[in-house]
């Protein structure tokens, strides 16, 4: 099952850990609404939720962290960020 797991994050969410930092480059099948999940990274517990028109990131636990998202810097502090995707 964690191999079901690692195929959906590092496939659909693109998640990349490069240098130490986390990366993203999400792509949803055109038949999925959206893919929700968490994870631990650095001591912080992260929650998102990948949609065809955003990525909404959440950090849950633990001190802010900068993730890049298509290549793109975003802070996470307490708040939730929600990153839209361009056409």
């Amino acid at each position: 099952m964690g191999g079901s797991w690692l195929s959906l994050i590092y496939g659909f969410a693109g998640l990349e850990i490069k240098d130490t930092t986390l990366h993203l480059h999400p792509e949803l099948p055109s038949e999925w609404l959206q893919l929700r999940f968490k994870l631990w990274f650095q001591h912080r517990r992260i929650g998102m939720t990948i949609t065809h028109q955003s990525l909404t990131l959440e950090n849950l636990k633990g001190k802010p962290i900068t993730v890049y998202v298509n290549g793109e810097p975003v802070v996470l502090g307490s708040e939730r960020v929600t990153v839209p995707f361009s056409d």
